[in-house]
């Protein structure tokens, strides 16, 4: 995508946060920290641009976790949470109900490709020469090990 819609997505991205009331301001800071020491953002100029890398990791999300990258499920959880810390819900049966949701998507992501599962990683270019070779670096995430 191009940088304009990159820095679209990151702006509306934090809007939605923000308007929507997920997260606290107390842990603002520390998710922004997160965010740029992974690579996925960086800050020019007060605002944020998303990396190349967090595009991947976006995309990757939305493919194969679409509730959990969902604003009104995170809204939604929180809000379950808050109920939890103020003896208005019970804490298994709000996990409970995450979890089972979560191992059904977390069980079709390990399936392989052809069975729905997530596809494989594709090197993506950066549109950065390498400091020796002189040529297009790529990103390619993998698991460790």
């Amino acid at each position: 995508s191009s940088r304009h819609t990159r820095v679209a997505r990151v702006s509306w991205a934090r809007r939605c946060v923000y308007e929507r009331g997920i997260g606290r301001p107390s842990t603002y800071a520390s998710i922004i920290s997160t965010i740029q020491d992974r690579g996925y953002v960086r800050v020019e100029n007060r605002r944020f641009y998303a990396e190349k890398m967090g595009e991947i990791v976006t995309d990757r999300l939305e493919e194969n976790f679409r509730e959990l990258m969902n604003y009104d499920f995170t809204a939604q959880m929180e809000d379950s949470l808050d109920q939890v810390a103020n003896h208005q819900a019970e804490w298994k049966a709000v996990l409970d109900n995450f979890f089972s949701d979560f191992t059904q998507q977390l069980d079709k992501a390990e399936k392989d490709p052809e069975e729905g599962g997530m596809r494989p990683n594709q090197m993506v270019l950066s549109g950065s020469d390498g400091p020796t070779c002189g040529r297009i670096l790529g990103f390619r995430r993998c698991r460790p090990g």
